[in-house]
C-alpha cells in the first residue's frame, strides 16, 4: 500500500498516515494487463490496511463475475493483507499474497531453506535459496487448509566490498 500524500490539505477523510504525512490509504484492484481500474477506495490515511479488505475482495471478485470474467483470476496483496479472513475470500481464485516472517526465525528458514530449496548462482560469499514449503496455515489455524508459500532466503558471508562477515547476514522473503 501507498499511502497517498495530501499533506497541508483539508480534504476530508485526510489523516495522518504510517508513513508519516497526512494524506488517504487507498486500495485499488486492477483488471487485465493492461491495467484497467475494476474496484478503488479512498481510505482514510489512519486507517489500517487490513480494515475492510476481505469485503474489498469479495466485491471484486464479484465485480469480475459480473463482468463475465468469472473464470480464474490472480489476486496479488501486499504483506498487510496477509490476514487469514482474506484467504476465505479468494475462493478457487489464484493469489500471491507477500508475507511479513517478522515471527519467523531467519535462522530457520535458512536451514529449511537448504533443506529443500534450490541454491542459485551468485557471486562469492552471497548464497541465495528459492523454493516451496507446504506446512502454512493462513493465521496460524490449523483448522484452514495449508496453502503453498514460496520463498527467497539470501545469505551473506561477504558484503559487497568484499569483507568477511563473523555473522552472516540473512534476508528472508515469502509469498
Amino acid at each position: 500500500m501507498s499511502p497517498l500524500d495530501h499533506s497541508g490539505s483539508s480534504k476530508e477523510g485526510v489523516s495522518y498516515t504510517y508513513k508519516g504525512h497526512d494524506g488517504y490509504a487507498p486500495i485499488f484492484a486492477y483488471v487485465g494487463t493492461q491495467g484497467h481500474m475494476l474496484e478503488c477506495e479512498l481510505r482514510p490515511g489512519k486507517q489500517h490496511c487490513q480494515s475492510g479488505t476481505t469485503a474489498f475482495i469479495a466485491r471484486s471478485v464479484e465485480t469480475l463475475q459480473t463482468l463475465g470474467l468469472g473464470g480464474k483470476c490472480l489476486l496479488r496483496l501486499d504483506s498487510g493483507n496477509a490476514a487469514a479472513d482474506n484467504f476465505d475470500a479468494f475462493g478457487d481464485h489464484y493469489f500471491i499474497v507477500k508475507r511479513n516472517p517478522h515471527r519467523e526465525c531467519p535462522e530457520q528458514m535458512l536451514a529449511l531453506a537448504r533443506r529443500v530449496g534450490d541454491k542459485q548462482d551468485s557471486r562469492e560469499g552471497k548464497n541465495v535459496y528459492t523454493g516451496f514449503f507446504d506446512h502454512f496455515h493462513p493465521g496460524g489455524d490449523q483448522n484452514r487448509p495449508c496453502v503453498p508459500v514460496a520463498f527467497e532466503v539470501i545469505e551473506r558471508t561477504i558484503d559487497i566490498d568484499g569483507q568477511k562477515l563473523l555473522v552472516p547476514k540473512l534476508e528472508v522473503n515469502t509469498w
